[in-house]
């Protein structure tokens, strides 16, 4: 016999009168060639949908009641008239810029945040890194983004000081002319017994009085659990900087984002991320000291607010949801507490980006321009959102939109005054 015949028959093959007869089929009347494979296939992806629908059953009938998801009710999302007006915008420092969240236009000049901790300035078309926040480079990465911090709202005092929030470390002051940086409220500072989660956008008033956002009790990194969750705790408080005094305004909140004091300073809105809606909270005034809807059934989940140039109020979109949508996502997750359960097992279960979670059902990209009274005056849209992706804030330099985003690498632009 020789050594190929031996090693033939020790790895199963040669002895073809034994095993096979002439059309390949084993003694049992099988396909050894194909059937075998394709039904080993199946049986496994059976035995792992059964595995996962038992997980998921287990999941949701035996989990205690604290951890299920909180209902989240929505009216049904409003009919709009659809434009493309944004697919028109001028993309501006492409590649140069990564997730300017926040566009502030001072003495000419262009102040924004990237997502590597930077605070940049953008003079004359030349880009220039005024401070840097959080911990040194490498940052922004995946290994080093959750010790990173990431510049969100930003405002100038009367000062001329630069105030940032950064959701990791807490708030910020800068001086834009030497780059020194000092931190006003450390993310550790207690309000009502609860720590700055989440600091997210403010405003500044005239007597240096700071309002100030905090989103969750979830962080930068996991943010999108509060959507799935469902529990309002974000929150509004004031902050006296003189003081060092801070005061709880609002709580409660589903996703606190954007804050805006009117232009006479007789209110401050912030906007409810995932209730799609804006409330206000009076400052002078026989309502002085209560709060109140300002705008409902928002056709977008609102994020940054800022004042526009017709004296209203412009804001950005995390999502958008309105009636001609094929498929509004955030209004049928908000109706199914049970499926947000799900998603939160699976997020648990294997710790997937939030990145990634963030992009389910984004398409489409808007910004809205609001009256004194809540009402729309103005929508511009990218139907498909593959122009401008996720608007997170605009700056209205007369009628000229500076639009940031926490996701682009780059700043649009578009001029109202040609459309």
């Amino acid at each position: 016999m020789s050594s190929d015949t031996v090693r033939r028959r020790q790895h199963g093959v040669g002895d073809s009168n034994h095993d096979r007869d002439s059309k390949g089929h084993d003694k049992h009347g099988k396909n050894s060639a194909h059937g075998g494979g394709c039904g080993s296939v199946l049986k496994k992806l059976f035995l792992l949908i059964i595995a996962l629908s038992a997980g998921i059953a287990i999941y949701i009938n035996v989990v205690p009641d604290d951890h299920y998801p909180a209902p989240i009710t929505l009216a049904d999302p409003p009919s709009i008239e659809v434009n493309n007006h944004l697919s028109s915008a001028e993309k501006l420092y492409e590649g140069l810029v990564h997730a300017p969240e926040q566009i502030v236009h001072h003495n000419g000049d262009i102040y924004t945040g990237t997502s590597d901790g930077r605070i940049i300035k953008i003079s004359n078309g030349l880009i220039s890194t005024v401070a840097r926040l959080g911990y040194p480079p490498p940052c922004g990465d995946e290994g080093n983004k959750r010790k990173c911090s990431f510049p969100l709202g930003m405002r100038f005092d009367h000062s001329g000081q630069l105030i940032v929030c950064d959701p990791y470390q807490g708030l910020h002051k800068i001086n834009v002319a030497t780059g020194e940086v000092q931190v006003l409220l450390p993310s550790s500072t207690l309000i009502n017994g609860r720590p700055l989660n989440f600091l997210n956008n403010l405003d500044i008033a005239k007597d240096g009085i700071m309002y100030l956002s905090d989103s969750t009790v979830y962080t930068m990194h996991t943010f999108f659990m509060d959507l799935y969750d469902g529990r309002p705790t974000g929150r509004l408080f004031r902050y006296d900087p003189v003081r060092n005094s801070t005061k709880l305004l609002i709580d409660n909140l589903g996703f606190a984002n954007g804050v805006q004091l009117s232009k006479k300073e007789d209110f401050v809105i912030v906007s409810e991320f995932y209730r799609a809606r804006i409330m206000k909270y009076n400052l002078k005034g026989k309502n002085a000291g209560k709060a109140e809807v300002f705008a409902d059934n928002l056709p977008l989940l609102p994020d940054n607010i800022r004042l526009s140039s017709s004296g209203g109020f412009w804001t950005g979109c995390g999502f958008t949801r309105y009636k001609q949508k094929m498929f509004n996502v955030i209004d049928f997750l908000a109706a199914r507490p049970w499926l947000r359960k799900i998603c939160i097992w699976l997020i648990e279960l294997v710790k997937p980006s939030v990145q990634f979670m963030m992009g389910v059902g984004s398409s489409g990209s808007m910004v809205v321009e609001l009256n004194e009274k809540g009402e729309i005056v103005q929508m511009l849209m990218d139907k498909t959102g593959h122009h401008v992706v996720m608007t997170s804030a605009v700056e209205d330099v007369d009628g000229v939109l500076y639009i940031g985003s926490y996701g682009a690498p780059y700043i649009a632009m578009l001029d109202t005054n040609k459309l």
